[in-house]
């Protein structure tokens, strides 16, 4: 009977203990999941961000790099059209130095839009030595520069989220500085708290 009796009077005083220790456990990874949504978007969103930036801008600078390279093709093209196409180098002399053949007769007209003497894309043309556009058309329209996107399945949860400008809340100041503040704290608080502490009554009775 008395052994009957201690073991009843035991049962109640463990099962206390264990679900102590059970909710003890669930309140610490409670903080650290609370501390890890704040902290995660805080580190992680910025960077993102700052990645998808430098997508867009290596885009445009690749655009501009074709540009660039069109130009140059379309100068050389001019360039050697002036040293070595018999056609563009007697227009140049007509209209530049004013040589004409006894037989002909000049009409001189003012060019009303001539910042400075140019050779006509059109003589080019008719020369066959230049078959491009305009040097002022060589910006030629290009796509859109595109971000960086997520991931299919980060994209479905991202879908899911609330309507919210997260970019003011995790990237700018002073939401994102506030955020990490608690976030930390929290993280720091569930280890103080239920950070296993020696049993004093554990360690008298091993003394003894």
């Amino acid at each position: 009977m008395d052994q009957h009796h201690e073991q009843t009077n035991a049962t109640p005083n463990d099962d206390v203990a264990i679900s102590a220790g059970d909710s003890a456990g669930i309140v610490f990874w409670c903080l650290i999941g609370l501390s890890l949504v704040g902290m995660l978007p805080c580190l992680v969103l910025p960077a993102w961000r700052e990645y998808q930036d430098a997508t867009v801008t290596e885009q445009v600078r690749a655009h501009q790099m074709q540009d660039a390279q069109r130009e140059l093709d379309i100068m050389r093209k001019r360039l050697d059209a002036i040293h070595n196409d018999p056609v563009v180098i007697a227009r140049l002399a007509r209209r530049e130095l004013g040589f004409q053949t006894p037989d002909e007769q000049v009409l001189h007209i003012d060019e009303l839009d001539a910042p400075y003497p140019h050779l006509n894309e059109s003589e080019m043309a008719a020369s066959g030595a230049f078959d491009g556009p305009p040097i002022d058309a060589v910006t030629v329209a290009h796509e859109q520069p595109v971000a960086a996107q997520l991931p299919a399945p980060l994209a479905r949860i991202s879908s899911m989220l609330p309507r919210l400008d997260y970019d003011r809340i995790f990237c700018k100041s002073p939401a994102r500085e506030l955020i990490l503040l608690l976030s930390i704290s929290l993280f720091i608080a569930a280890f103080v708290i239920f950070w296993p502490k020696p049993n004093a009554d554990s360690d008298q009775s091993a003394a003894a």
